[in-house]
């Protein structure tokens, strides 16, 4: 796959996983941040699905996004370090380490430092 297709795939899923995923990051840090706040402020999520349904019931729709800029770019910032080292990792470690490019220790050691690559 050329590298220009695999960072737009990265991209894109790394985008829709950010969108979809940014409702229950919202309710995660509204409940760690409670721990936090003064007990006149704190809003008292009994679960993440109390949560969820209190901020849909309190905010509406737009409760669910609140904060879905940082979740998005970071979801398009660790796919496009995942998706563009892992397989360029499975060939070069094949061939460095002399065992098949779909052996389960080379999926392990390329997935292990695409994620290393990803996170920094």
């Amino acid at each position: 796959m050329k590298a220009l297709t695999k960072l737009s795939c990265s991209l894109a899923a790394g985008g829709i996983a950010g969108f979809v995923g940014t409702p229950a990051d919202a309710a995660l840090v509204r409940m760690q941040s409670d721990a936090t706040l003064p007990n006149e402020l704190k809003r008292g999520y009994k679960n993440v699905f109390d949560a969820l349904y209190r901020m849909l019931k309190e905010e509406g729709f737009k409760g669910f996004f609140s904060g879905a800029s940082p979740t998005i770019v970071r979801g398009l910032l660790i796919n496009v370090g995942m998706f563009t080292t892992y397989d360029s990792l499975k060939v070069m470690l094949s061939q460095y380490m002399g065992i098949k490019q779909e052996s389960q220790v080379n999926r392990f050691t390329s997935g292990f430092i695409s994620g290393w690559a990803a996170a920094t």
